[in-house]
């Protein structure tokens, strides 16, 4: 299975099973708490930001974890630690490090995944696609900050500038 193709089951279920009103895809979100681009992510009806990390091999998987910055921010916000390699006022900001963290794996490595998970990646939630997308297991609430206003604004222009690109590749 294909990233581009996991990627729409992931905005799919964020969008319209969930009813986000606010999706993107390859986001740039976050540079002041480690975050690097994220496959999806969304902002729920009350304002909650979630990432959904779209791994398609086991071997890209492992490798996330040298995202360390990300990483540490993620798991600093569900010990109830303060993220010293974050910003200056982690706690102040929790709005840009996700509410809920989820990997999103093919059927086919998904035991794999979810033990990989348990025993390294407590933070993180699971989703599986087979012959649909499914909770293999649910991600802990890291905090409850809501996105303000004019973050989620800043969010849709960004993704606005990301269809245009996309598009352009398209059309080649």
């Amino acid at each position: 299975m294909l990233i581009e193709d996991l990627r729409y089951f992931a905005l799919k279920h964020l969008r319209y099973e969930k009813q986000f009103p606010i999706v993107g895809m390859e986001v740039d979100w976050s540079p002041g708490v480690g975050y690097v681009m994220a496959d999806v992510m969304g902002i729920s009806k009350n304002g909650l930001l979630y990432e959904i990390e779209i791994k398609v091999s086991l071997g890209d998987l492992y490798a996330d974890a040298g995202k360390e910055r990300k990483h540490e921010c993620l798991s600093k916000t569900f010990q109830r630690q303060a993220p010293t390699n974050c910003q200056e006022d982690p706690f102040s900001n929790l709005w840009r490090v996700p509410a809920r963290f989820y990997y999103l794996v093919p059927g086919s490595i998904a035991a794999a995944a979810q033990k990989h998970i348990k025993e390294s990646v407590p933070y993180a939630g699971l989703m599986v696609y087979s012959l649909g997308l499914g909770v293999r297991k649910f991600a802990p609430k890291l905090h409850s900050q809501i996105v303000p206003n004019d973050e989620q604004w800043a969010f849709v222009r960004a993704q606005s500038a990301t269809l245009v690109r996309l598009a352009g590749r398209l059309r080649k």
